[in-house]
């Protein structure tokens, strides 16, 4: 059971991590009972008092898996790039839902407007 505990102590962080685990059925609570940062928490704290054998449990194999899966992920520099660039300046950005449509419009109008100076240019071209 420590091995277990200490297994999700080291995939769950935040409440971030723990919901993925809840919508793949991995981690299950009471939503009305308590809270993805509630239980986040108490996963972090039972996870200090766990000892795990990382080297001969019967988790092991798990353990080499994700570690391989994370491995080959980040070795990758685009995978780092990107998390880098959604990480760091998507949230502080585009923290609320306007900022991102504003964008959006903004790059629609400014496409809009780099058609029609093509086709002016090209009308202008063309009567000659």
């Amino acid at each position: 059971m420590s091995e277990y505990v200490a297994f999700l102590d080291c995939l769950i962080d935040s409440e971030e991590d723990v919901t993925p685990l809840c919508e793949a059925s991995i981690v299950r609570h009471q939503s009305h009972l308590f809270s993805h940062p509630q239980v986040a928490a108490f996963v972090n704290q039972l996870g200090k008092a766990a000892v795990c054998d990382a080297a001969g449990g019967y988790l092991r194999d798990v353990f080499v898996r994700v570690n391989n899966h994370f491995d080959k992920h980040y070795d990758d520099p685009w995978h780092v790039l990107i998390a880098d660039v959604t990480q760091s300046h998507f949230k502080r950005y585009f923290s609320s839902p306007w900022k991102l449509t504003s964008v959006c419009a903004a790059v629609i109008l400014l496409l809009l407007t780099v058609t029609q100076t093509i086709f002016t240019i090209m009308d202008y071209f063309k009567k000659d």
